[in-house]
């Protein structure tokens, strides 16, 4: 029997069959079948970098980021409700659920050399966050926080967490409104005020088409995501607020920021679940980008097997390999 495709057919079928592939190619490659090192040279940082291949090359110097944290932890659990979109696909793609959605963080993660992690219920998440939570990281998708940190004050265990050192990393929906019990979900006013100081998020479904370029993270780290829902409106974040955004940009709200709070901060990518979110979140996490970072010196361009590049001296850098899939992705500290 003979089969006929149409020529939009035929394309549809290869634009999944690439997007397949990459997720694939992404998940599935070795980490240790690339490398990377640094040596410091007076004001300059010699990378070297060995592809395996030809690869994109991106290197960044950066000051005033985070350290590789010492732990990641992912809160999922089933027995609480969650407060987040679901998700169209592509025919014949998985679902893109919240459960789906963690498995994957982890091996996004594990590329770039983050193997820390650990998937906690709202129990453990009680016990992580009464410790400090100096250079520990936590990613939270579920939309809402469970009862057993957040009560809809200021006294709440997430905050003075965050406040002490936390690394939150947000998306799913807006932060502070919703707490999440067993069998119910309970909406706070204001909530949103608590973790930045106004109400500044909303949930309107829009995304952005001007890649913000100031401070060169968009391009350093080759950030994708363009949807803006549920990060910050900057115009209404406190005049006080110390911030860095990057990404895409609407003007006032931008796909990906970092808001400082106490001796932490608080980072949401923004929009509903999607591939694009979720790499450029484990890119933030990997190159521990903060809110006072500053962008010294950049390379990109190919890498055919071994690679050297000088960069501007800085307190870490930060090499990946793949552009936007990428396939090994280390932090480097400069001594």
């Amino acid at each position: 029997m003979n089969i006929k495709l149409s020529a939009p057919v035929v394309i549809a079928i290869v634009v999944l069959i690439l997007m397949v592939g990459g997720e694939a190619l992404v998940l599935t490659s070795d980490h240790d079948s690339f490398s990377s090192s640094v040596t410091h040279d007076g004001d300059y940082v010699t990378v070297n970098v060995d592809a395996h291949g030809s690869h994109q090359l991106n290197a960044v110097s950066l000051k005033g980021s985070y350290q590789t944290p010492q732990q990641v932890y992912i809160y999922y659990d089933e027995s609480y409700r969650s407060v987040y979109d679901d998700v169209n696909v592509a025919v014949g793609a998985r679902p893109l659920d919240q459960k789906s959605y963690v498995n994957m963080m982890v091996e996004t993660l594990k590329v770039r050399d983050i193997t820390d992690v650990s998937i906690i219920d709202a129990g453990r998440l009680a016990e992580i966050t009464s410790s400090d939570g100096t250079d520990i990281a936590l990613i939270c998708l579920s939309g809402a926080f469970p009862d057993t940190v957040y009560d809809g004050t200021e006294d709440s265990r997430i905050l003075d967490w965050i406040s002490s050192g936390g690394r939150l990393y947000w998306a799913g929906n807006i932060i502070g409104k919703y707490i999440a019990h067993t069998d119910s979900v309970e909406t706070v006013k204001n909530g949103t005020t608590l973790f930045f100081g106004s109400e500044c998020v909303d949930d309107v479904e829009t995304k952005a088409y001007t890649k913000h370029e100031y401070n060169g993270v968009t391009e350093a780290l080759s950030i994708i995501n363009n949807n803006v829902r549920y990060t910050p409106n900057t115009y209404y974040l406190p005049s006080y607020s110390k911030y860095l955004e990057f990404g895409y940009t609407d003007g006032d709200r931008f796909s990906s920021i970092v808001v400082a709070n106490g001796e932490g901060s608080i980072c949401v990518v923004g929009g509903v679940y999607s591939d694009y979110q979720r790499i450029d979140m484990a890119q933030i996490i990997a190159a521990g980008i903060s809110p006072y970072t500053e962008v010294v010196d950049s390379y990109e361009g190919a890498a055919i097997g071994k690679k050297t590049v000088t960069l501007k001296e800085g307190d870490t850098v930060y090499v990946s390999l793949g552009g936007d899939l990428t396939v090994y992705g280390k932090l480097h500290e400069v001594d």
